[in-house]
């Protein structure tokens, strides 16, 4: 109680906060400049995502202005202020289609490449992220609402991630790949409702409105619980996609373990990555494998049923093998 009544004491009724509102509440009415902003953003992320570049996207995220209209919608909540939120809403939504377009533009007139990590790390959303974002929601309400940590912003806007998303999503339609669409919209969707619900809880904890009453109060009440909703809805296939990525990365570590085994590094074998795949009611295992002499077939094949004990199915085995070289230099 006491770490609740300090946190509530920071910014609650001071010139600080009220500042906070006036500048989320512009936020909501944007002008050409926030337009032009966001598309300077998303040309930049989309390149850099080409790229797979963290520094590039980094640089994106920071010029962005989409975090203020997405924590409006939660000061909006907090508040129990319809038209505040319409109007914050609208803001976010006229951002991303700006964001949109402008990726799939730049996809367009820009040669088709494989999706390198950046990319593939924004389709398959889990929970982490959706962790991520109502954190960056948290920590994006209780900076605007006190400016002495006014120069965490930086980090708000990098963690919230709001147009890398939307650009891979852009990336997908230029490319027209259905499951690059789905994915990166999922990932933008969860971080806004995320970041929305963490702020407007903040908000409210920190004392903002606590006198909040009668019609107000109740459809501040129903805004959080639609809020809260929303996060249930998208967090279940973010979930499925948590646990899928986890038995994923646990039976890919458990082949390159097999494979160890059996090629020890005491005989001079180093393996190197491993991949697998299950296609039609097959695991087909590729894995690199370095050493001086090349494995006998007998070998290979004592691997392979190591591994269909191991992963319980009919098992291919392909290993890739490269010759070492000892330089020694005394």
């Amino acid at each position: 109680m006491n770490a609740l009544r300090w946190f509530k004491a920071r910014v609650k009724s001071t010139p600080e906060s009220r500042l906070a509102y006036a500048e989320l509440r512009d936020a909501s009415t944007p002008d050409r400049g926030y337009f032009v902003m966001i598309a300077i953003s998303a040309f930049i992320a989309t390149f850099g995502l080409f790229l797979d570049s963290v520094a590039v996207i980094i640089g994106a995220m920071l010029i962005a202005p989409l975090m203020s209209p997405v924590l409006a919608t939660g000061l909006s909540v907090a508040r129990g202020d319809p038209k505040f939120l319409r109007d914050a809403a609208k803001a976010v939504a006229q951002g991303a289609i700006v964001a949109l377009a402008c990726a799939a533009v730049a996809a367009i007139i820009s040669p088709e490449v494989a999706p390198g990590k950046e990319i593939l790390s924004r389709m398959r959303p889990n929970l982490f992220d959706l962790a991520v974002a109502f954190g960056s929601g948290v920590a994006g309400a209780y900076t605007f609402s006190s400016k002495h940590f006014s120069a965490a912003l930086p980090g708000v806007a990098i963690a919230a991630a709001l147009i890398p998303p939307l650009s891979v999503a852009g990336i997908g339609i230029g490319f027209a790949n259905h499951a690059m669409v789905g994915g990166a919209l999922l990932l933008f969707g969860a971080n806004l409702i995320a970041i929305a619900f963490g702020g407007a809880v903040t908000f409210i904890a920190l004392g903002f409105y606590p006198k909040v009453k009668g019609e107000e109060g109740e459809w501040r009440l129903r805004g959080l619980v639609a809020t809260a909703v929303l996060l249930a809805l998208v967090a279940t296939p973010m979930a499925y996609f948590t646990v899928s990525n986890v038995t994923a990365a646990s039976r890919e570590r458990s082949v390159g373990g097999v494979i160890e085994a059996h090629l020890p590094a005491r005989e001079g074998y180093h393996v190197g990555s491993t991949k697998w795949v299950y296609k039609d009611g097959r695991y087909d295992v590729t894995a690199l494998v370095y050493g001086y002499r090349v494995p006998a077939e007998g070998r290979v094949n004592f691997i392979r049923e190591a591994l269909e004990g191991r992963l319980g199915g009919k098992t291919t085995l392909h290993l890739r093998y490269l010759a070492y070289k000892d330089l020694s230099s005394k």
